[in-house]
């Protein structure tokens, strides 16, 4: 028994309202009456075409493919050389710029050292210039050791001379008294008189007048000590 196909051997056509404008495949379709156009959307882009799938006849097979290969290793190597380079130049650097600094603080405390001992010389020189300018004003104002020494012995000379002559007349005076005791014979005569005038100290300036009766003798005037004169320069 023959059983009826299912399918629709015609197309309906379509449904349309009733009063609706047709509109044939392929047309677009109309307005609205009393609406404005839709503005098209200014952004949108055409999508880019796709690009062109690549077949194997493309892509580098056999000996192309060793030559890349070789190609790209001698560019790495070259970049791996230039990076070892530059690696070894900034350690480099980075010593030669340690050792600098080093040198540098070292050059810094020698100069800290020199100026302190600059300092230093210019404070001596200043003690040494006042020093030398308090030894000129002594030197202005008082007399040398030299001079002390030779005014010194001068005054021990006149001092040991009129002593002497001082005993002397003390012993002249005193033989003259006691021969006021004395007979006249027992009395030397002629020379010892003569010779007793060398004894008179009258006409000496610096002893005092000596009377043949009384004999009052002054002590000479004491010498001041060493140790009183102001310790010498």
């Amino acid at each position: 028994m023959p059983t009826a196909s299912r399918t629709r051997t015609g197309t309906a056509a379509p449904k349309t309202r009733v009063g609706a404008p047709t509109v044939q495949p392929g047309q677009p379709f109309p307005q609205r009456a009393n609406r404005p156009p839709r503005p098209s959307n200014q952004g949108t882009q055409q999508r880019p075409p796709a690009l062109p799938a690549h077949g194997p006849e493309r892509h580098p097979q056999g000996e192309e493919s060793d030559i890349v290969h070789a190609n790209c290793n001698a560019i790495f190597k070259k970049a791996d050389q230039d990076r070892r380079k530059l690696t070894s130049q900034l350690k480099e650097a980075a010593d030669t710029a340690r050792r600098w600094n080093f040198e540098k603080a070292q050059l810094q405390g020698k100069v800290r050292k020199l100026l302190s001992e600059l300092n230093e010389s210019k404070q001596k020189t200043q003690e040494l210039e006042k020093r030398l300018d308090d030894a000129t004003l002594d030197s202005t104002n008082y007399v040398s050791r030299k001079e002390h020494e030779k005014i010194l012995k001068e005054l021990f000379d006149a001092s040991s001379s009129v002593t002497k002559m001082v005993e002397a007349g003390i012993n002249a005076s005193q033989n003259a008294y006691i021969s006021t005791f004395l007979s006249d014979s027992d009395v030397a005569q002629g020379s010892w008189l003569d010779q007793s005038k060398q004894f008179d100290m009258l006409d000496n300036p610096v002893v005092p007048d000596v009377n043949a009766s009384t004999f009052s003798m002054p002590d000479p005037p004491a010498l001041p000590g060493f140790d009183d004169y102001v310790e010498m320069p």
